[in-house]
């Protein structure tokens, strides 16, 4: 699994690169290499997280429920029957949740992109921040989009 995850992910890496560079100056102006930079670390590093967890247990985890479902109609078939007739709602549930979930986990991922670019912006342009005297001015919208992002995070865990 590992192996296939990796040589998936480098060739998903190679492919975003390629996309990347394809991208007219006005894209990319508006799109922003911090956003960019932001896209290749969060989607690939959840992308790999994720085939690494279904390829484990994309075999495993259907025998598993099997098993259980069998046990669980040896005790009480009765109560089973019941709790299986009520799957569709907890279904629904886990897929309104999933959508929240999505959207929350969207703002997170521009918020980061805004997190990465003010600490690029910065970093690029040291000498005439420090020339400036705008260290201050860099720290506070530093400041602003850590929170913002810690804030959208702490969303997606509650």
């Amino acid at each position: 699994v590992g192996r296939v995850v990796q040589l998936s992910m480098r060739s998903l890496r190679a492919k975003l690169f390629r996309q990347s560079v394809r991208l007219d100056v006005q894209s990319l102006a508006a799109e922003g290499s911090a956003s960019l930079t932001a896209r290749f670390t969060n989607d690939l590093t959840a992308i790999a997280q994720g085939m690494t967890l279904m390829g484990g247990k994309i075999l495993l985890e259907p025998l598993k429920a099997g098993g259980c479902i069998a046990l669980a109609f040896a005790a009480n078939w009765r109560l089973t029957l019941l709790s299986l007739l009520c799957a569709p709602l907890g279904a629904w549930l886990f897929q309104r949740f999933g959508k929240q979930l999505k959207r929350a986990s969207r703002k997170q991922m521009e918020t980061v992109a805004r997190l990465y670019q003010v600490v690029q912006e910065a970093l690029s342009s040291f000498r005439v921040v420090t020339a400036f005297g705008q260290q201050g001015h860099h720290r506070r919208r530093l400041y602003r989009e850590n929170r913002a992002y810690y804030q959208k995070a702490m969303q997606i865990q509650r």
